[in-house]
């Protein structure tokens, strides 16, 4: 395994991520179904890719890396999407954010798959999920989402406070914290729980 820290940490978000998508499912708005359902996708590919296929010229790597940016992007069109449906926004919105959302799908179809392409497509729907969670009072959501864009900015820096944890397996550990708190925000302001 090639990075044993990085590859461990995404596998065990993937589990988080599939627990989180079955529990959503009779409980949550349905894009927050996608959203965990695509996380998990992302987190088991890159696992995959940081354990198994790190080299970029790999055949592997060629196939599951842009994989991985892939369903990193359509889980942030499914957060933009379930923000939309809170705020109440016609199906027009909906449509534009997948529009966007394709775009960028064939950017990266297109040989630009570099990480920053997930990132472009996830801080602007977090803050608009924020946005919409403020307005139902799910304030764990919130600061899910909060401390999701905390982690990535640490994670762009390099910083990990754990000496034998890389960057990236912090940054896992920190999405874990933060996707269970998205998961509780997104029960907490689904229409039945209220």
């Amino acid at each position: 395994m090639t990075e044993p820290d990085v590859a461990l940490t995404d596998f065990a978000l993937a589990i988080e991520c599939a627990a989180f998508t079955i529990a959503s499912v009779r409980r949550t708005r349905p894009a927050f179904v996608a959203v965990f359902a695509l996380s998990a996708v992302a987190s088991l590919l890159g696992g995959i890719v940081h354990g198994f296929a790190s080299e970029a010229d790999s055949p592997v790597y060629r196939v599951l890396w842009p994989s991985t940016v892939i369903a990193i992007v359509g889980a942030a069109a499914a957060m933009g999407v379930a923000a939309a449906a809170i705020f109440g926004w016609g199906p027009s919105a909906r449509r534009a954010m997948l529009a966007i959302a394709l775009a960028l799908v064939a950017f990266v179809a297109w040989g630009h798959d570099d990480f920053y392409v997930a990132i472009a497509a996830y801080v602007p729907a977090s803050v608009l999920l924020a946005a919409a969670f403020v307005t139902r009072r799910a304030w764990l959501g919130v600061f899910g989402l909060g401390l999701a864009m905390l982690a990535g900015a640490l994670q762009q820096a390099g910083f990990s406070p754990i000496p034998r944890l890389t960057h990236n397996a912090f940054y896992h550990l920190l999405q874990m914290a933060a996707l269970a708190l998205l998961f509780v925000g997104a029960r907490r302001e689904s229409p039945e729980q209220r």
